[in-house]
């Protein structure tokens, strides 16, 4: 992880963009695969945004991100990928996602990113007891990938 802190801060002091002291590590998905497919989505420039469930976010007592704050995204092995930074975040219901925020997110169509969320949303609110609802709020964030790692 020294390297990586070395990189980051040989990156911050030869930037011309305002960059905090420090970052937070990023792993997309709840599995190898699934985080091996979503980091290339962002490495492809597919993948531009994510969401999280507010609820489960307070659950957990979960800091969400914003605007300037960056991540160190990982792969499914946990390799160092790429530097990202948040440009965006808002909140939002569930029932007001839009398609384009599921393409920005990667998912394609509209359908595709109902279908992946409700699954996984819905587990997630089980898990507190709970349903989710058309109503029930997410915290959506839009990013760009600020320093590739792979090179």
């Amino acid at each position: 992880m020294t390297d990586v802190i070395d990189l980051w801060e040989d990156f911050r002091a030869t930037s011309d963009k305002s960059l905090p002291l420090d970052f937070t590590l990023l792993q997309f998905g709840n599995t190898k695969e699934m985080a091996n497919d979503l980091a290339n989505l962002v490495m492809t420039g597919e993948k531009t945004a994510t969401s999280s469930l507010v609820p489960f976010n307070d659950y957990r007592n979960r800091k969400v991100s914003e605007v300037g704050d960056c991540y160190l995204l990982m792969g499914g092995n946990k390799e160092c990928l790429a530097f990202l930074q948040i440009t965006k975040t808002e909140t939002c219901s569930f029932a007001s996602i839009t398609p384009q925020f599921a393409k920005e997110e990667g998912d394609g169509t509209f359908e595709r990113w109902l279908e992946i969320h409700q699954a996984y949303y819905g587990h997630q609110m089980t898990l507190l007891g709970e349903s989710l609802q058309p109503e029930t709020k997410l915290h959506c964030e839009w990013f760009n990938v600020i320093h590739d790692l792979r090179n």
